[in-house]
């Protein structure tokens, strides 16, 4: 198949750039994640607020490409984008015709995983 050409207002398209070994990809979605804690004065009004635990997690959702394919599980370390995530759940759907999974795995901007 030839790569997809754009005629006029030039949008993004595809997947973004994210990419996993393995899988036919289908989809993707990029969440940023992280923790904010409004700090209140007495009259409840907002004085300060603390951000933590920053990161981006990611779901990816495709066709399983080998019948050899190894699925990842929770807490393992895997590569997206050439920057390794964990990964919190993985889901695979199996059908006479594929298997399709659901991928969801997460980078906190305060964690390097080897």
């Amino acid at each position: 198949m030839a790569a997809i050409a754009q005629k006029g207002t030039s949008l993004t398209i595809g997947f973004a750039g994210n990419t996993y070994a393995g899988i036919f990809m289908e989809g993707a979605t990029k969440e940023q994640t992280g923790t904010q804690k409004v700090i209140r004065d007495e009259d409840n009004a907002t004085v300060t607020v603390l951000v933590e635990d920053l990161g981006i997690r990611r779901t990816l959702r495709g066709i399983v490409k080998a019948s050899g394919w190894t699925e990842p599980r929770q807490g393992d370390m895997i590569t997206i984008n050439s920057i390794n995530h964990r990964v919190e759940s993985i889901s695979t759907e199996y059908s006479a015709e594929e298997a399709r999974i659901s991928l969801v795995a997460i980078k906190e901007d305060s964690m390097t995983y080897s």
